[in-house]
């Protein structure tokens, strides 16, 4: 007589444990997050941002501070490491020495079952794993079975390192489709990640960039999250703002808002500079959504100028001379 080899178990045996974040309520450690969006939009350099957080031991952006610096492997074959990643840590201000990657060739590529990834985890202690892009690293992004053996396997290496892995994913074309459905490949993603954000620009003109929450398996999804991604590089978090209302804007009926705004930037800069995060919140208090006063500062040129204690806008001396009524001959709404 053959018998069953199960092992039948119950939950009250089981010890509970509470979920620990990087980055309350988007990035659990020990879990698989999915970030998203168009090229361009600003997911790498967000990811990049969270590494120099965690490598320089810098305050992170819920505001929560490390104990002490950690190791972060980002892994990243999309861009030159010497040209364009390291350049870009360094402007962050990440401490390189604690940011690793996994050496591979087109002999032997990394995919994202590899045994190879926890060996590094493993090795360098790392608290978050960045793979930047997924379909870099994927054999068939479309093949159900195959992404979701893939992804299972790490996942569960998530889980017994306790190392945050944060996939990017570039979305597909169906601009009219749902965001959880725009991903590239198999919908086996969005099940196994526990965390699903998308990074979108309201404008293609926009230097400000919204970090939406499309799925939360394990808490009440979080707010959206705007930051500032200015023209010479860096990144600016402003925080949790509401875009339901914005997306919707149109664009003619808020000319009254860009010129409120404007109005306040120009009193208040030619004063002095002022800190980006003290200026949003001013303008929020006065009812003025991130959308219009990201269009009025490009409006009247004010710059972004990175300082000691975080990115001011600036005032250029020729903006004195603009025409706070009628603006330039655009409006800056292009």
């Amino acid at each position: 007589m053959r018998r069953s080899n199960h092992v039948v178990k119950y939950y009250a045996d089981v010890t509970s444990k509470k979920v620990r974040w990087l980055w309350y309520p988007y990035i659990p450690y020990g879990k698989i997050t999915l970030l998203q969006g168009d090229p361009g939009d600003g997911k790498s350099t967000l990811a990049l941002y969270l590494t120099a957080c965690l490598t320089s031991g810098a305050v992170r952006p819920d505001g929560q501070a490390n104990c002490s610096p950690e190791s972060v492997i980002y892994q990243c074959e999309e861009d030159g490491k010497s040209d364009t990643i390291r350049p870009r840590l360094m402007a962050l201000k990440a401490d390189c020495r604690r940011v690793a990657f996994i050496e591979q060739d087109a002999k032997d590529p990394l995919t994202l079952d590899d045994s190879r990834i926890a060996s590094a985890i493993k090795e360098t202690k790392a608290k978050l794993l960045i793979i930047d892009p997924i379909q870099d690293y994927m054999r068939d992004l479309n093949q159900s079975d195959v992404v979701r053996k893939m992804l299972t396997k790490l996942d569960r290496t998530a889980e017994k390192t306790g190392c945050a892995i944060l996939l990017i994913g570039h979305l597909n074309k169906r601009q009219k489709a749902k965001a959880l459905y725009r991903n590239f490949g198999s919908i086996d993603f969005i099940a196994v990640c526990r965390s699903v954000l998308l990074v979108k620009r309201l404008n293609s003109h926009s230097a400000v960039r919204y970090l939406s929450q499309i799925k939360n398996s394990l808490e009440e999804q979080g707010p959206d999250y705007a930051f500032e991604i200015p023209p010479d590089g860096g990144i600016n978090m402003i925080g949790p703002v509401s875009i339901e209302e914005e997306a919707d804007l149109d664009l003619e009926a808020s000319m009254s808002k860009q010129d409120l705004a404007g109005s306040y930037l120009l009193e208040w800069l030619k004063e002095q500079d002022l800190l980006c995060v003290t200026i949003y919140e001013r303008l929020k208090e006065k009812n003025i959504s991130v959308r219009t006063i990201d269009y009025s500062k490009k409006k009247y040129g004010i710059k972004s100028v990175k300082k000691a204690d975080g990115w001011y806008w600036h005032l250029p001396d020729e903006a004195e001379d603009i025409n706070t009524d009628g603006g330039d001959e655009n409006d800056g709404t292009e």
